[in-house]
């Protein structure tokens, strides 16, 4: 490897198959379904599930405990974990391990996790950082780890992100629109939920404006701060 070259983290296969799936799904057999089958009631169950899922990761994940810009009763912060764990963007350790070293390093790109300098598409692809800093180093979070919730969800966050993503507010499963509930809901929900957050990475530190400083390239974007709920 040439001297001052970046090593290549391993390609995250899991996650890659999961952000191609979902995408795939929400491009072809969503529109499918609405033009074939119809959604009913499940564009409402979208709606409910990206604001709760979006919620959670910028009122939990992002305030709460990247920043700890406040406080919360252990009851808030149980709904902050189950929401959270949905939207899947992995452990409250992790993205907010991740979310404090970017701080710490915005526009560093051997040392941003988002590697906000590097243009657009690297850190918009959270699956494979292509750096040794997209490796979790949780050296960074003590204060964190000594959460029994946290640590529970960390430890169990396989199983815990497999709970039904279906949210049907019916009495009986049988009524409620089971299929428009799994692709709007469930898969659609998904994919605009990672994408928004993914732009949050990339598109908004290349559009917007910058009414705090320029000293770095993180700025302000009214459009993309609406959609994420900030």
């Amino acid at each position: 490897m040439p001297e001052g070259a970046t090593k290549q983290a391993p390609r995250i296969w899991s996650t890659t198959l999961m952000f191609a799936i979902t995408l795939a799904v929400a491009l072809v057999a969503v529109p499918w379904f609405g033009l074939t089958m119809g959604f009913d009631r499940a564009w409402v169950l979208f709606v409910s599930s990206y604001m709760r899922t979006a919620m959670s990761i910028t009122g939990g994940y992002h305030r709460l405990w990247a920043h700890k810009s406040y406080d919360a009763h252990w009851s808030l912060k149980l709904i902050y974990l189950v929401f959270g764990t949905m939207a899947l963007q992995n452990s409250v350790f992790i993205w907010a391990s991740g979310h404090r070293t970017h701080h710490l390093n915005v526009d560093d790109v051997d040392k941003d996790l988002i590697q906000s300098a590097a243009g657009l598409v690297c850190p918009h692809r959270l699956d494979d950082p292509g750096y040794e800093s997209g490796k979790p180093d949780l050296t960074n979070i003590p204060d964190l780890r000594r959460d029994p919730m946290l640590a529970f969800q960390h430890r169990f966050y396989v199983p815990l992100h497999c709970w039904p993503i279906l949210d049907c507010r019916c009495r009986r499963l049988a009524h409620c629109d089971l299929w428009g509930t799994l692709y709007l809901a469930g898969v659609l929900r998904l994919v605009v939920s990672h994408h928004v957050t993914f732009f949050i990475n990339s598109l908004a530190h290349m559009w917007g404006s910058r009414p705090y400083t320029d000293e770095n390239t993180a700025r302000e974007t009214v459009v993309l701060a609406f959609l994420h709920l900030r």
